[in-house]
C-alpha cells in the first residue's frame, strides 16, 4: 500500500488530487494547462480557497510517515479547502483531515504549489 500511495503521489505532482467526503478521490488536471487558476480551485473546493500547510517529514521516513497518514516533504505540498467549509456545514473530509492534522470540511485538493497560479 505505501508503495502504491507513493507511486500516486509522483502523479499528482503534475496534477491534483481532489478529495470530496464520500465519494472516490481523482486525479484532475487544469484546464488552462500546467497550472489551475483561481477560479477552477474555487470551483472544485466551492468557495473562496485556503491554503492549509501539511507536516513535513524528512524524506527518510516516508514510508512511515504515509502509513500515520502524513505526507512525506519530497511529494505534495498543500491542500486546498473551501475557507468557510465548516461555517456552511459541509460534511468532514476524514481524508483531508488526516493528512493536514486539523478537521477539514468539504471538498479538497491535494496538490504541489507549482501547479498553482
Amino acid at each position: 500500500m505505501v508503495r502504491s500511495l507513493l507511486q500516486l503521489m509522483e502523479v499528482v505532482m503534475q496534477h491534483a488530487l481532489l478529495v470530496v467526503p464520500g465519494h472516490p478521490s481523482g486525479l484532475i488536471v487544469s484546464s488552462a494547462g500546467d497550472c489551475f487558476t483561481l477560479e477552477e480551485l474555487q470551483g472544485h473546493v466551492g468557495g473562496y480557497v485556503e491554503l492549509v500547510e501539511l507536516p513535513r517529514f524528512p524524506s527518510s521516513s516516508a514510508g512511515e510517515a504515509v502509513v500515520q497518514g502524513r505526507i512525506p516533504s519530497t511529494d505534495l505540498d498543500c491542500l486546498l479547502v473551501d475557507e468557510d467549509g465548516q461555517m456552511k456545514g459541509l460534511e468532514l473530509n476524514q481524508l483531508a483531515s488526516v493528512i493536514a492534522g486539523a478537521h477539514i470540511a468539504g471538498p479538497a485538493l491535494l496538490a504541489n504549489l507549482a501547479v498553482l497560479k
